[in-house]
């Protein structure tokens, strides 16, 4: 579902996260009460007749808590960007993260 750079950097995070869970306890969840997707911008083929890529750049904003803080509220703002392949026989294919904003 991701590229090999973005799934490297997401295991390079798991590390750091693992290392705040060890000393947190397992109170390292987040609860999200409120996700809100917005789609900024897409980039269709000029011409549906041959092979192509399109993406999509979608925006997710969020009112989160820590388990381990579950009285302050936070506010995220997160960008990724999906990408598919178009084929003109078998129309368009699986969307995959391709980074990360």
């Amino acid at each position: 579902m991701v590229s090999e750079k973005l799934y490297e950097a997401i295991l390079l995070s798991l590390d750091e996260r693992e290392e705040w869970r060890m000393e947190n306890g397992g109170k390292g969840g987040w609860i999200f009460e409120d996700v809100e997707a917005y789609v900024e911008q897409i980039n269709a083929p000029e011409s549906f007749e041959e092979k192509a890529s399109f993406t999509a750049d979608v925006s997710f904003l969020s009112a989160v808590r820590l388990e381990a803080q579950p009285e302050e509220v936070m506010f995220r703002a997160d960008g990724f960007v999906f990408e598919t392949q178009w084929d003109p026989e078998q129309g368009i294919g699986e969307w995959k993260i391709s980074s990360i904003y």
